[in-house]
């Protein structure tokens, strides 16, 4: 940067060239190596300083960050940057199948080393950790510190799985053993019942629910386990089912009713609107029988 500082730019000038040439190589680094707060701020106070020739700055840097129409002159800031390569890393981990990369399941098993779960549960019955309520320790030794940074990201922006309206091979998909959208506070996990799901039933997901409340309650024999005095696994797996809250819920129709639900008459409009030259407004309860 000091080689360009002799060329005495504009203000204009210095955001373009601390655009072009610092910012490119350092986000390339930062994605491939990460970077540690300290590094950051002695980075931006030198974005700060070649951008002000060395003087003092005439605006302070949270505005001088901010676009030219927001009164700003558009510098880079290399903590938001940062942030942002952040989350791209948890969307490569949360990536769904064939997509997803290899060490993403790595990441999960560290991640569920690093569990705080009472009491212990077997360990092919979970899976995604951002799927399931468990909680991590993001002090643990046994995380990296590229790990601990996408945990501290999850944590800070409280990010999870949401959606007006969900699939039913979504719901089906999300798993058994804490479920983030169940009331399951109350249940006694170490019951016999509940070991039974978990060694003979392999119940992972709520479709392994539905089968196990289907099949066993059909075929008694089907289930090991004889437990005259108490819920046989099919009558668990039906109170866990219930368990689950209206959206995520397979026995109940999702959304409930509110205001963002098309009339019938605009969904008859963009049924037979031309798509190329009306907009067409996104319907939250995009059923069977809606166009749009």
């Amino acid at each position: 940067m000091k080689l360009w500082s002799l060329l005495y730019p504009s203000i204009a000038g210095w955001v373009l060239i601390v655009k072009a040439l610092v910012i490119s190589l350092a986000y390339y680094l930062m994605t491939v190596n990460g970077i540690s707060r300290t590094a950051l701020t002695a980075m931006e106070k030198s974005i700060c300083s070649f951008i002000w020739s060395g003087q003092r700055g005439q605006m302070a840097w949270e505005r001088v960050i901010l676009p030219i129409s927001k009164g700003g002159i558009g510098a880079p800031s290399v903590k938001l940057r940062y942030k942002t390569i952040k989350v791209g890393w948890l969307k490569r981990w949360w990536q769904p199948e064939p997509d997803r990369p290899k060490w993403a399941w790595v990441a999960n098993d560290l991640m569920f080393q690093c569990a705080r779960q009472q009491p212990k549960f077997k360990r092919t019955t979970l899976s995604k950790w951002i799927g399931q309520s468990w909680q991590i320790k993001n002090w643990s030794e046994l995380l990296l510190t590229s790990l601990k940074e996408m945990v501290k990201a999850v944590q800070k922006y409280n990010a999870s799985i949401s959606g007006m309206r969900a699939s039913t091979n979504q719901r089906l998909e999300l798993p058994t053993f804490f479920h983030p959208y169940a009331k399951n506070k109350h249940v006694q996990n170490n019951s016999k019942v509940m070991s039974c799901l978990q060694l003979n039933h392999d119940a992972k997901t709520v479709r392994d629910l539905v089968r196990i409340a289907t099949t066993v309650q059909g075929d008694p024999d089907e289930c090991p386990l004889k437990n005259p005095n108490g819920k046989n696994c099919s009558e668990k797996a039906m109170e866990l089912l219930g368990r689950i809250e209206r959206k995520w819920n397979l026995t109940l129709e999702t959304p409930l009713g509110h205001d963002l639900w098309h009339t019938p008459d605009r969904i008859k409009r963009y049924r037979e609107a031309d798509l190329m030259t009306r907009v067409i407004l996104y319907n939250p309860d995009q059923g069977p029988n809606t166009a749009c």
